[in-house]
This record gives structure tokens, sequence and C-alpha cells, in this order.
């Protein structure tokens, strides 16, 4: 199960790349004004989020995540070659993109919060710890998995022929 999830979060964190890119393309996920060379001039137009004022440059964080989902991929498909222990791809995807959405929603402004906090905040922390969790359990097992295996340990000694002979 923990193999197949490997492959899973490796196509969705291409999936996650891809669809970023049609968030851009509408206007979706868009922070508060700056300066930032990576910022989105709104033109006018339609845009999900809002309101917006022309000419105003915004934090884009669809572009932000755009850029970090390239080294998580590229660290699962180093991960997939190197055949890691089943889970810790797994772990390694969700400590990522935890961490790094987390705190890229801190410059969006159009979501809600509870306690400052978006909903998709409140996942990345519930996803970092099971993260954590699975990383420790994977390492774990795949330790135990590696030791060799112990020999038994006979209750009694076993008899030998020269114990048995006299000597002369």
């Amino acid at each position: 199960m923990l193999e197949f999830a490997g492959l899973v979060v490796l196509g969705f964190a291409v999936g996650q790349f891809i669809g970023r890119f049609g968030c851009y393309s509408v206007g979706e996920h868009l922070g508060g004004p700056t300066d930032f060379f990576l910022g989105v001039t709104y033109k006018g137009g339609v845009a999900i989020e809002g309101p917006l004022t022309v000419g105003v440059t915004y934090h884009n964080t669809a572009v932000y995540e755009i850029l970090w989902l390239i080294p998580v991929i590229v660290v699962l498909i180093i991960e997939d070659r190197k055949r890691v222990a089943p889970g810790i791809m797994a772990a390694t995807f969700g400590l990522m993109y935890g961490v790094s959405r987390f705190s890229t929603d801190f410059l969006r402004t159009h979501d809600k919060t509870f306690l400052h906090l978006t909903g998709a905040q409140f996942m990345c922390i519930a996803l970092v710890a099971f993260s954590i969790w699975l990383m420790w359990h994977s390492i774990k097992g795949a330790r135990a998995a590696a030791a060799p295996a112990a020999e038994p340990v006979d209750a009694a000694p076993s008899s030998t022929a020269s114990d048995t002979q006299p000597s002369a």
C-alpha cells in the first residue's frame, strides 16, 4: 500500500504543478499588493478573487506554488529512482508540500481565516504532523527489515563428539 502511495504522490505533485497554471490564468490565489518581481499586475477583466484595482501588482501564490513544486517533483523522482523504503516518498511530499503551502497561504488575502489561518493551513498542520509520523514509521520499518536475523539460542548447550569421548 505504501509503495503505491509513493507513485500517487508523484502523480499528484505533477498534477498540482500543471493545475496551478490554470489557477494563474483565471486570477485565483491572489494575495495583497506587492512590489516583488514575481508579482502580477492586474490589467482589468474578470478575476476569481478580488476586488482588484487596475494597475496594481499583487502576489499570485499560484506562481509561487508552481516554482516550489519543481524541487518537490525532483526530490520525489530521485527517491523513486533510489527505491526508498515504502512510505518515504509520501512522507517527503507531505512535509515539503505542507510546509510550502502553509507558508505561501500567509500571502493570500481573499481567503476566509480562523485564528488568522486559512483552511488550507489547518490542513497543512495535520499533513505535516502525519508526514512526520509516516517518515518515522517508514524509517523504523526499513531498519527492522534490513537488520540481520538473530541466530536462535538453544536452551541447553549441545554435546559434541569431543564431549562424549573419554580422554586418553
